[in-house]
């Protein structure tokens, strides 16, 4: 019986597989999925994974993805900054399709010595949602 390899060994390997035979891609991944149920590290997928893609960018020099669009907002003031932001979201919907995403509240800020205009609390209804007898 073969002795298990280190999650190190399987990530480097598979790298190495990955990138000289990209068009076999498949069938690496099923060959390491059937390795880890053969050897019990069927619970250590996520862990192996990660280490094949740290792999992948050690041996490659780049991750494996694909960046469609970025780029930084521009603007000095809030203002700017919004209205770049609205043209970004435009020109770029979010990937769930459900519209933009959703905006940041609006804050409602008062003055530290000036209390907000409006009426006086009804101290009663105050006592009233006091809970009693706990």
């Amino acid at each position: 019986m073969n002795a298990k390899a280190s999650r190190r060994v399987l990530a480097r390997t598979m790298a190495a597989k990955l990138l000289a035979e990209p068009d076999k891609r498949q069938h690496w991944v099923k060959l390491l999925a059937a390795y880890l149920m053969d050897h019990g590290m069927d619970d250590d997928v996520d862990l192996v994974i990660n280490d094949i893609a740290h792999e992948l960018y050690l041996q490659s020099g780049h991750l494996i993805v694909e960046v469609t669009s970025a780029r930084e907002l521009s603007g000095s003031t809030r203002e700017e900054l919004e209205a770049a932001a609205a043209e970004y979201l435009a020109d770029h919907p979010p990937a769930n399709g459900n519209g933009p995403a959703p905006t940041k509240p609006v804050e409602d800020l008062r003055g530290g010595g000036e209390p907000a205009e409006g009426p006086e609390p009804d101290i009663r209804k105050i006592v009233d949602s006091i809970p009693r007898g706990i």
